[in-house]
């Protein structure tokens, strides 16, 4: 809101001129997500009162992607670019996934232990180097992300150490020895190697002037040091500047020299403390937008008492007594647990909504706490705007492919057949009517305290040596036998399962399955478990169904790369593992006055009553 309103009052530039609504069309403007960039558009519509404008060029510097190489590199640096393009997550995964399970057979057979509790420390399954894998990209972003050089772990010396130690730097020649070598028989590069490259190809078009009009900075501290030292060339530019989120101006001089001074700083200002010095500014050069109210300005001096370095809190001896108002309208909730933290931040939101007006947002970095929120305000009617997005597997599509990898790796079993028949998406080619019908005939007639072979043909024996199929009672109505009707939409809906899922059965069963045909076949079930009687499949629609599309068509251009061997449960893990990692987000904006945000979005958004949640020992903060 202060950033919007700096814009149209030409603290950066050229102002406003309703005669002109192409004139902030000349600033860039950086803002740290995609969400704070359509939140700022959002902004700036209301401060202009919904007069027409062409909006700034807003790039988000935590979401560069390729798409903007030509925009922000130049002409030789893009080219540059293009030769290395950053290598596909899914397919650096699977590599990795393979060299671990290569290293897994060949280094030390003892199966180092630290004690006989724990399992062994090499990947036994293809499903365990999967894990593994994402851990070891986890950390090359990482590594990265602050400009060291893996190879550099090379170099690691734990001869000294227990043997723990001894292994692990081992393992981690896979990616400081094989890792940079395969990258560079594939002219790639990992994903945030690419970015740093963007942002510096950015930094030197920035320092050689090839730019018109205002560029802004704001959100972001410069954590990411490629991020920084754009910053800093950005802050140095004409007609550059860096706006800093809640820069502490007022933190004694000493306190402010503690704060990277201490042997661990996690001080809330060191991070911006570490962008002035990148930029070589001090805090006299910052130069105020806004001031907040007296009643936060009081809170605020109490936060930086409270805060201070532990070096000086000597300070607080001294230190004078809390002003009156510094606590006004703050109130504190100790919940027991998890649900009755999540029902309090609901229903503080939920009284908010009866303020005309007045907006309220649940700001916490716990995303589970996040969604038992968001579920707690449905049973008002009130859908959350939280833009963040569920995991694949909780969403319809990826919850029908979660339930028919469950009812294959338990043979069939009638309970997990159960769930998956009850699935909302699941429909057979058939209508709901008769579905409903022919799998209620199927509990209750069939499985439903009887013992049911595994497969197909436990399912098709249970069916045709069931002699008293029809004196079975048919809940929900007592007594009443099962007809004709029933049998035979029972029979329909035996019959269009097995066509369904029996492919799928049968490239898992293989000798050596495949991935390349268990996912083809996974996605041919997914197509005749949710097609109904019209012949739509019901699964690809929605975000969810798209995201669910889209991570099959990753799959089959990953394929090469994916390791040859594997038993059906160590693929059956792998999918279900990548149906619980992709995120997918919601379309529709939600309620417009109820927000949940994280931690990135909390620095540039503000409401009239904000809720913090997550505030326990290794949630917040970590």
């Amino acid at each position: 809101s202060v950033l919007a309103e700096a814009l149209i009052a030409g603290r950066f530039g050229r102002a406003y001129d309703p005669g002109d609504p192409t004139a902030l069309s000349r600033t860039t403007l950086y803002l740290p997500t995609q969400r704070a960039a359509r939140a700022f558009g959002t902004i700036l519509s209301e401060k202009l009162g919904g007069r027409p404008l062409l909006l700034p060029r807003i790039v988000p510097l935590g979401d560069v992607d390729e798409a903007e190489t030509a925009l922000i590199a130049g002409a030789g640096d893009a080219l540059a670019l293009q030769r290395l393009a950053p290598i596909d997550p899914l397919r650096r995964r699977f590599i990795l996934t393979t060299l671990i399970s290569a290293w897994g057979r060949t280094a030390n057979r003892r199966h180092l232990k630290l004690d006989p509790a724990e399992p062994s420390l090499m990947p036994a399954t293809l499903a365990e180097a999967w894990g593994l894998a994402g851990d070891l990209a986890h950390l090359l972003d990482q590594l990265q992300t602050e400009g060291v050089s893996a190879s550099r772990l090379k170099g690691l010396d734990a001869a000294r150490f227990d043997e723990i130690w001894q292994f692990n730097a081992r393992f981690l020649d896979i990616i400081a020895q094989a890792w940079p070598a395969i990258l560079e028989q594939r002219a790639e590069c990992d994903p945030a190697e690419f970015r740093n490259r963007m942002l510096a190809a950015e930094r030197e078009r920035l320092l050689a002037g090839d730019f018109h009009g205002p560029v802004i900075a704001a959100g972001s501290t410069g954590t990411v040091p490629a991020t920084a030292r754009l910053l800093a060339a950005l802050a140095r530019a004409p007609n550059g500047a860096v706006v800093l989120p809640d820069l502490d101006e007022g933190l004694s001089e000493q306190g402010w020299r503690a704060i990277v001074q201490e042997p661990a700083p996690s001080h809330p200002q060191a991070a911006l403390h570490r962008l002035l010095d990148e930029i070589g500014a001090s805090r006299d050069e910052v130069v105020t937008l806004a001031e907040p109210s007296p009643a936060l300005a009081l809170r605020r001096d109490l936060l930086r008492r409270a805060l201070l370095p532990a070096s000086i809190t000597d300070d607080w001896a001294g230190a004078a007594p809390l002003a009156a108002g510094a606590l006004d309208g703050l109130r504190i909730v100790e919940a027991a647990d998890e649900r009755e933290e999540a029902l309090v931040a609901a229903l503080a939101l939920r009284e908010v909504l009866e303020q005309p007006g007045a907006r309220a947002a649940l700001i916490t970095p716990d995303r589970g706490l996040a969604e038992r929120v968001a579920v707690e305000l449905r049973r008002w009617g009130i859908q959350a705007d939280d833009s963040a997005g569920l995991p694949l597997g909780r969403w319809p599509a990826g919850a029908l492919l979660r339930l028919a990898l469950d009812a294959v790796e338990s043979e069939l079993s009638p309970a997990s057949l159960v769930a998956l028949l009850a699935h909302p998406l699941c429909r057979l080619g058939l209508t709901e009517a008769r579905l409903r019908q022919g799998a209620a005939a199927l509990e209750i007639g069939c499985w439903r305290g009887e013992s049911v072979g595994p497969g197909f043909a436990g399912l098709r024996r249970a069916f045709e040596t069931m002699p008293e199929l029809r004196e079975a009672t048919y809940a929900p109505r007592p007594r009443r036998k099962l007809t004709d009707e029933d049998v035979g939409a029972a029979e329909e809906v035996l019959a269009a399962l097995e066509d369904a899922l029996a492919p799928f059965v049968a490239a898992l069963a293989s000798p050596a399955p495949e991935l390349r045909e268990i996912a083809a076949q996974a996605r041919r079930a997914v197509e005749k478990l949710s097609g109904d009687e019209a012949g739509a499949i019901l699964a690809w629609r929605g975000p969810d169904g798209e995201a669910l599309a889209a991570l099959f068509d990753d799959l089959d251009a990953a394929l090469p790369e994916a390791p040859g061997e594997g038993r059906a449960r160590d693929w059956i893990a792998i999918l279900e593992g990548l149906i619980g990692e992709r995120v997918v987000q919601r379309r529709d904006p939600g309620h417009p006055r109820v927000k949940i945000w994280g931690l990135l979005e909390a620095r540039l958004l503000e409401a009239e009553h904000v809720v913090l949640g997550g505030l326990i020992e290794s949630v917040w903060p970590p």
